[in-house]
């Protein structure tokens, strides 16, 4: 990402090498996959993105991994070329662009671009990372908490699940990430992550 708020492109568009934008529609809550799904159907040079979280559950006993919605009312959409604002608008169930004062001010900066960064790294599946213990550290070892974003607040190693603070469109917002605990030979490619 450059100063502009402009990440390369992931994958080359025929045309060639282009540098993409990110924006964030606002939607109905329940309707982020949907929209994401049809924004990509109808405009394949956008990526639309719901951000979607693995969480564990405990039933009876047995730890699974379910995954949510882990920013409901919102699709992150990236492109290298002009979005199609006013057809995307009027779609069913979508309520706005974030905005940044008034008019067209709508590619992602700031925080919310850095959010928007992981996100898209990730490809919008904020999976379940692998951890080693590391004397009293946790080292993250692969997964969207070793280039993770915001603040460690908490990390609980019974539950598996390290508590960050992210701030999107200026509120602070408390996640809980899940991970899984890797294979000792895993650790010279770990990082560290301490509460802050």
């Amino acid at each position: 990402m450059d100063a502009d708020g402009v990440f390369p492109q992931a994958c080359e568009p025929a045309e060639g090498p282009g540098m993409r934008k990110a924006y964030c529609v606002q939607c109905m809550t329940g309707y982020e996959a949907r929209i994401a799904d049809r924004v990509t159907l109808l405009y394949p040079e956008i990526a639309a993105l719901a951000v979607i979280q693995e969480r564990h559950r405990s039933e009876n006993g047995k730890k699974t991994l379910v995954r949510r919605v882990m920013l409901p009312g919102y699709v992150f959409l990236f492109s290298g070329l002009p979005i199609p604002f006013r057809s995307i608008l009027p779609m069913q169930h979508v309520l706005r662009f974030l905005t940044y004062g008034q008019g067209e001010d709508l590619a992602l900066r700031g925080e919310d671009l850095r959010f928007a960064g992981w996100v898209l790294r990730h490809g919008g599946l904020m999976g379940c990372s692998k951890a080693v213990q590391a004397g009293t550290s946790l080292r993250i070892v692969e997964g969207p908490l070793r280039d993770h974003i915001g603040n460690v607040e908490k990390i609980d190693r019974h539950n598996r699940n390290v508590c960050l603070d992210i701030i999107f469109s200026g509120n602070h917002r408390r996640v809980w990430m899940p991970f899984l605990w890797a294979e000792e030979t895993d650790i010279a490619r770990a990082i560290i992550l301490d509460v802050q």
